[in-house]
């Protein structure tokens, strides 16, 4: 177990990623790594696709390796593999996938049950797996003996200095190294070129520091995290590509995209710390380790599992009137959504796929919503009003 997050400088360069081809229509929702308590029951695995597609056999959420200790040289080395398609296995009618795991002791018998099963959203496609180990307090692989099914998830996804990254390719990327020259910028040659990535993001903490004798840490996400960026530059290594912000001397146990974003800004991510117990994890009230700010001292509330997440704007007292002023029906429709507003509030909309592509701009009209024209699948509704906007998942049947 490692501590708490984030941020107070954001550092954004033009170069892109161009390494490593990418894709769209697939994405990191949230992710939930070495939280407080159990990790081997805590952690939470979480996707955003297009509603009923089946997921690919050759998608994959890997870990690259970003610790620089002296001892070690696995640096930009992929290390653990989740295969997130099984060839029948596809997103939920509302277009997310989770993954999330139970446990139980070998000796005693006693299961341990995650908290998220029980409160993610009807539609969810949910990957169970069942953990068999020594300890369930243990955090650790070690405490576990045998993993069903194995799609290469233990229950504990490798900590910090990290990389997540979301990848379609042509083969297991186990033990592929992207960074063959070490110095934190993805190669432009090597089996990573034949990749599709849908997603990245990095955390990178400050316990293999140069001037202590290690060689740094290493991050090849779009999006990264560090740990006390300002004193410990010369130790960093990222690609110049990314969106980097520090921290002020804690660690990440959530990631999550704001709403449907799609991109690599801030404003597309959330990052914090946190306390408590899951499912209702609380955000540190420390608006240095949460970004952004407006989210300290949040409280996950049950009903994002399997959901969009909040953005900023939602969490204001005019966006939650707006919340609280507009209902909408039915969802899942087949064609048509009707809106009511207690207030007339509202002042435009618009639906979006999940690429983040406007298919629907409406200033009039503004109590009815016609689908028909749109294939079945997972569709956003934003609505504007009184200097608010909220999103909401629709489905069209």
């Amino acid at each position: 177990m490692k501590n708490s997050l984030l941020i107070c400088m954001m550092l954004t360069f033009t170069l892109g990623f161009s390494q490593i081809p990418s894709g769209s229509g697939i994405y990191i929702n949230k992710l939930i790594l070495s939280p407080n308590g159990p990790d081997l029951t805590n952690e939470y695995i979480e996707l955003r696709g297009t509603p009923n597609a089946v997921i690919p056999t050759d998608l994959y959420l890997i870990n690259v390796e970003g610790d620089g200790e002296a001892s070690r040289d696995d640096y930009g080395e992929v290390g653990e593999v989740i295969q997130l398609g099984d060839g029948t296995r596809t997103f939920g009618s509302n277009g997310f996938l989770s993954i999330v795991a139970n446990y139980t002791d070998e000796n005693t018998s006693v299961v341990t049950t995650n908290p998220y099963s029980s409160v993610i959203a009807a539609g969810t496609t949910i990957v169970t797996i069942e953990l068999v180990g020594n300890d369930v307090t243990g955090s650790s692989s070690s405490n576990v003996s045998s993993f069903a099914p194995d799609i290469g998830y233990d229950g504990n996804f490798e900590d910090w200095s990290a990389t997540y990254m979301l990848i379609q390719a042509p083969s297991d990327p186990s033990g592929i190294d992207i960074d063959a020259n070490n110095d934190g910028i993805i190669d432009a040659t090597g089996d990573h070129t034949m990749w599709t990535r849908y997603d990245s993001v990095s955390f990178l903490d400050e316990d293999d520091l140069i001037d202590s004798g290690d060689n740094g840490e290493f991050g090849y996400g779009q999006i990264i995290v560090v740990r006390d960026l300002a004193e410990n530059s010369a130790s960093i290594f990222t690609d110049t590509g990314a969106t980097v912000l520090e921290n002020t001397g804690s660690n990440v146990h959530f990631w999550g995209r704001q709403g449907s974003s799609t991109g690599f800004a801030a404003s597309d991510w959330i990052a914090a710390s946190f306390d408590g117990t899951g499912p209702n994890w609380e955000f540190s009230g420390n608006t240095a380790r949460v970004s952004p700010a407006e989210f300290a001292g949040y409280i996950i509330p049950s009903e994002i599992y399997g959901a969009l997440n909040p953005t900023a704007a939602t969490l204001s007292v005019t966006e939650q009137e707006l919340t609280n002023d507009i209902s909408f029906y039915p969802n899942p429709t087949n064609n048509i959504i009707n809106i009511n507003s207690k207030n007339d509030i509202v002042q435009s909309l618009e639906v979006i796929d999940v690429t983040g592509k406007i298919l629907l701009d409406k200033k009039e009209n503004l109590d009815v919503v016609d689908l028909t024209q749109f294939t079945t699948g997972l569709y956003y509704l934003n609505i504007y009003g009184d200097g608010a906007k909220i999103t909401k998942a629709i489905v069209k049947k």
